[in-house]
């Protein structure tokens, strides 16, 4: 799935299609620091 964040919220929907837990995994290949803490805000929470 894609999400178009300019359309869309990323962190809705992935904590819809997730039902509120996060993605298990998120990738940051831009180098941008605000793409690096959305990544993070995206990832499933461990503990």
């Amino acid at each position: 799935m894609t999400v178009n964040n300019g359309r869309q919220d990323p962190l809705a929907v992935v904590r819809e299609l997730t039902g509120g837990l996060g993605a298990d995994t998120t990738i940051e290949a831009v180098g941008v620091p605000d793409t690096f803490e959305l990544a993070v805000a995206l990832a499933r929470r461990r503990s």
